[in-house]
């Protein structure tokens, strides 16, 4: 785990007010998203860098969060710039995926620990 256990609570303060900016501020956008057993609805603010192969999350607090655990079993959305796109293909990559962001990117990726990635394309909008 890259970030300290501790750094892990930092989500639950700060989504409340991602949530809302990180529909339309880039590189933040909202992956949504249903539990695994319950089905509710979940969504998830994220950093998500649009690559030629789709899109890249760097896992800063674990390397398989419940939210990607969700979207990989059961399918999921992507809102971006104020646009939202069904997500196809998504997968957990190691640091393969930082090779596909753009250097500056990639280097604070290397320089804050994070070595696990999200990646997805994105299918139609919806």
């Amino acid at each position: 785990m890259p970030l300290p256990q501790s750094a892990a609570a930092l989500p639950k303060l700060l989504n409340p007010v991602l949530r809302p900016l990180a529909r339309y501020v880039p590189p933040l956008a909202v992956i949504h998203h249903r539990g695994r057993s319950t089905g509710t609805a979940y969504d998830s603010p994220v950093q998500a860098f649009k690559t030629a192969e789709g899109i890249v999350v760097g896992l800063a607090y674990s390397n398989n969060p419940n939210w990607a655990r969700n979207v990989i079993a059961g399918g999921g959305e992507l809102t971006r710039l104020g646009k939202t796109y069904t997500i196809t293909h998504p997968r957990l990559r190691s640091n393969e995926a930082a090779e596909l962001l753009p250097a500056p990117v990639a280097l604070m990726m290397r320089r804050l620990g994070i070595t696990e990635f999200f990646q997805c394309e994105l299918g139609t909008r919806v």
